[in-house]
């Protein structure tokens, strides 16, 4: 029985509140959390988080809480649920993969300008990650052979998430190389503001923003979304593509003040 409850993926100690619930049949979190022998925050916590599962229910007897055990068809339940919110994720890339397509669909039509393009997709926070520490080099290098700046948008979501890899980063920029990119408003911007050389963030009026950070960096465009999990990110390899962003966001950077 517990192994099948940890292919499900129940933690040890979620497993003794269940069983220790299924043998009392209904009690309060310190009863519940002796029979477990786990501590009594410890209990609640996994209690209330079962209970937003729909595997446990609770009624009040002289504003007390009691738990009990659901029925058995909770974990089919669960597991119908969790397989939904998969679907949904996967129509929701799905989605964004169909639009970004459609956006880059025009500037790939056959001419002098035309080049092929090079899409890699990465999924989770350790795959972002990876991405980021992996493509460091190919982007500066990149950059090089152009203006020697980062143009685009940085989500504060992303600074919050990433800032290991953005302090590795600014401690290895090269003299001659600019960020110049617009960000959301936010205390995390105000507090950086003039603290890194040649990094310059333009705060978007307020109201206004993008929902994931996008860079353009030489012939790459590199699309990052941290808003919700898991993460992703887009990795294009295009110079028409790469031209026509940065076109786009040294327009806006003209216009916006800083």
């Amino acid at each position: 029985m517990l192994t099948l409850f940890h292919q499900l993926g129940f933690s040890p100690k979620e497993v003794k509140v269940l069983l220790a619930l299924a043998d009392v049949g209904k009690g309060p979190v310190s009863v519940i959390a002796k029979k477990a022998g786990v501590p009594r925050s410890t209990a609640y916590s996994i209690l209330e988080a079962l209970l937003a599962r729909g595997l446990v229910v609770s009624e009040y007897d002289d504003s007390t809480a009691l738990y009990r055990i659901n029925q058995p068809g909770g974990l089919v339940a669960m597991v119908e649920a969790e397989k939904e919110e998969q679907l949904k994720k996967i129509a929701r890339k799905e989605k964004v993969a169909r639009d970004l397509e459609q956006l880059m669909e025009p500037l790939f039509l056959k001419s002098t300008h035309y080049s092929i393009p090079r899409i890699q997709f990465f999924e989770g926070a350790r795959s972002v990650n990876s991405m980021l520490y992996r493509f460091e080099s190919v982007w500066q290098s990149s950059i090089a052979q152009h203006d020697y700046t980062w143009w685009g948008y940085q989500d504060v979501e992303f600074v919050r998430q990433y800032r290991p890899w953005l302090d590795h980063y600014w401690s290895m920029l090269k003299p001659e190389e600019r960020v110049s990119l617009l960000s959301n408003q936010s205390e995390v911007e105000e507090k950086l503001k003039g603290k890194i050389a040649r990094r310059i963030i333009k705060q978007l009026p307020q109201g206004i923003e993008f929902s994931s950070t996008i860079w353009v960096l030489g012939e790459y465009v590199v699309t990052i979304m941290t808003r919700q999990k898991p993460h992703y990110a887009f990795l294009l390899k295009d110079s028409v593509f790469a031209a026509n962003q940065r076109s786009i966001f040294q327009l806006l950077w003209r216009f916006i003040r800083s």
